[in-house]
């Protein structure tokens, strides 16, 4: 839908001027109009959004000060589409630039019609933001305020992960068994689950759980790293060791449940 208004309205600008024209004889003329029209359709009215496709295209080739920058400029602008005012703060927090994405956060609470998805969205951005600054309680209520918005696996995941970080093992096994019901085959909620299990010294449970994941194959460190707890918890420090260095060759993102320091903290315990 975005790309059909940022580009579509522009060719349809352009089409329009050629018919107006062809019906003078000037076609090629009504065209060249259009195309200005066009060019200043996107220059002006568009400009926001292309700051933030220009910001998306170079966090992709790896420029994450650059488009971080260019995100900031397009949510200072008017006109930019909700959909990019609510997805920038979860951008900026992912590197790192919380400062950025509670300001972002507030300004996409200023909007005053967001449809149910939008709103979750949001919802789902500020409760990762409370739980990385140590807010976790708050975080909770607001993972659950996405989750009644609209409940979804991403929903799902997250409330029974806060629930875990909170330590309510008991509301979390019970959630997160409603969870699986939902979605069985979605990794961060097998992932809630086995870790249920293991707080709860169902280890075997657990560890059955995560020989499910490694069959799917997974590119979140927390998941080895969780694994691992399971494996130590049974006595297998080496195959622990084996997870803990596979989750150390993945990217992690500052919203990643856990850090390399962590991970390597952990093996150092291991005799590694």
């Amino acid at each position: 839908m975005q790309l059909l208004v940022n580009f579509g309205i522009p060719v349809l600008l352009v089409l329009m001027g050629g018919t107006a024209g062809g019906r003078y004889g000037q076609q090629f003329l009504g065209s060249i109009l259009g195309l200005i029209l066009a060019l200043i359709y996107l220059s002006f009215i568009r400009r926001a959004d292309l700051l933030m496709m220009k910001g998306s295209k170079a966090i992709k080739k790896g420029n994450i000060e650059e488009g971080v920058s260019l995100y900031e400029k397009a949510i200072n602008r008017k006109g930019l589409n909700p959909d990019y005012l609510i997805y920038a703060p979860y951008v900026f927090l992912r590197y790192g630039y919380e400062e950025k994405c509670a300001s972002a956060i507030n300004k996409a609470e200023e909007i005053k019609a967001l449809t149910a998805y939008q709103r979750k969205n949001l919802l789902t951005t500020k409760g990762l933001y409370l739980w990385k600054t140590g807010n976790t309680e708050e975080a909770e209520k607001v993972f659950f305020d996405a989750h009644n918005t609209g409940a979804d696996s991403q929903t799902y995941s997250h409330v029974g992960f806060i629930l875990l970080e909170n330590k309510k093992y008991d509301e979390a096994y019970e959630f997160n068994k409603e969870a699986m019901e939902y979605n069985e085959d979605d990794i961060s909620i097998m992932d809630n689950m086995a870790l249920s299990h293991y707080h709860r010294g169902e280890i075997e449970e657990a560890l059955s759980i995560y020989d499910k994941i490694m069959e799917k194959g997974t590119h979140f460190p927390v998941v080895y790293y969780n694994y691992a707890l399971a494996l130590i918890a049974k006595g297998d420090t080496e195959k622990a060791k084996e997870q803990l260095n596979k989750a150390l060759t993945f990217k992690f993102s500052h919203i990643a449940a856990v850090s390399k320091e962590e991970i390597a903290s952990k093996l150092k315990e291991l005799g590694e």
